[in-house]
């Protein structure tokens, strides 16, 4: 049986999953005291922002001036003023607010709505906001990984993968161009490997490009140039420069890798089928809920 899988919402109880995987957590025993920066490299850690969708705002979103020490978070779903107060009356030092606060572009911090008024009153009493939001969503053992633990599942995998933000190679694009034998000593062809050769001397070149050079049966000699987005018009350029390469030359998009268990939602196989009515409870008894709504299809249940 396949179950689909694809909530976007989460309670406290699988968001404080989340908070227990940091190493360290204050508790009313142990006063323990950490840098903000790094307690923000942990929780991006277990969730990189990196996962989050492109129209969401996730990460550090309030950080008061240095040096910033953590010894009491304070958990929320959402970030509101009535929160906030409890926040204060707790003297915590970081908020965790799943869902962002901070979520249109801000043109001005002033008292003139709730939003703004939250982003004032933590600067001014140095409390920290980070949300990890779909970050934690898409990560392989994030909201929607807890979400499945419901069932008794035989495997899963994400529904939309999240990609990676850089290829293999750590470049954007590949140029190739093949230099046949009867080119290979002509003085324009030479001109130009003498150009890429300047270029690559440059020393912001070495993060921005690489040129390799390899035989085949066919060709004697395929330059290869992998090169970052910015750096490609110059490449390109060069070596267009030379009518002998022109008709040779191909420019290759590299491709981005789906990242392994990461990605939104979740498509599951049971390893034994399941009532609606079976599937029902056992979510509302993983969620600790009374009610679950239910939508079907027409004579489906």
């Amino acid at each position: 049986m396949r179950l689909l899988v694809y909530l976007q919402f989460v309670k406290l109880t699988g968001f404080h999953r989340f908070c227990s995987s940091l190493n360290r957590i204050t508790t009313p025993e142990t006063s323990i005291k950490m840098n903000l920066s790094d307690v923000v490299s942990q929780l991006n850690r277990l969730a990189p922002p990196s996962l989050a969708e492109k129209w969401d705002n996730v990460g550090l979103l309030v950080e008061p001036s240095a040096p910033h020490h953590v010894e009491k978070m304070l958990l929320t779903n959402d970030l509101t003023e009535n929160v906030l107060k409890e926040a204060l009356d707790l003297k915590v030092n970081l908020i965790l607010s799943y869902h962002p606060p901070i979520f249109a572009p801000l043109k001005r911090i002033t008292s003139a709505n709730w939003k703004e008024r939250i982003v004032v009153r933590c600067l001014e009493n140095r409390i920290a906001v980070y949300s990890p939001h779909t970050s934690f969503d898409a990560s392989s053992d994030g909201v929607n990984s807890w979400l499945t633990e419901a069932f008794d599942v035989a495997d899963c995998k994400p529904i939309s993968p999240s990609i990676s933000t850089s290829t293999p190679s750590g470049f954007s694009h590949k140029v190739e161009a093949l230099i046949p034998s009867s080119v290979a000593n002509n003085p324009e062809v030479n001109k130009v490997l003498e150009k890429l050769e300047l270029i690559m001397q440059r020393p912001e070149s070495q993060n921005e490009m690489e040129v390799n050079f390899r035989s085949t049966e066919l060709c004697p000699c395929i330059l290869t140039v992998l090169c970052t987005e910015a750096k490609l018009p110059e490449i390109a350029a060069v070596l267009t420069s030379c009518s002998q390469l022109t008709k040779h030359t191909q420019i290759y998009k590299q491709d981005k890798f789906p990242i392994p268990g990461h990605g939104m939602g979740r498509v599951c196989n049971l390893k034994n089928p399941i009532s609606i009515n079976d599937a029902v409870r056992l979510v509302k008894h993983h969620l600790n809920l009374n009610f679950l709504r239910v939508a079907s299809g027409v004579n489906k249940i």
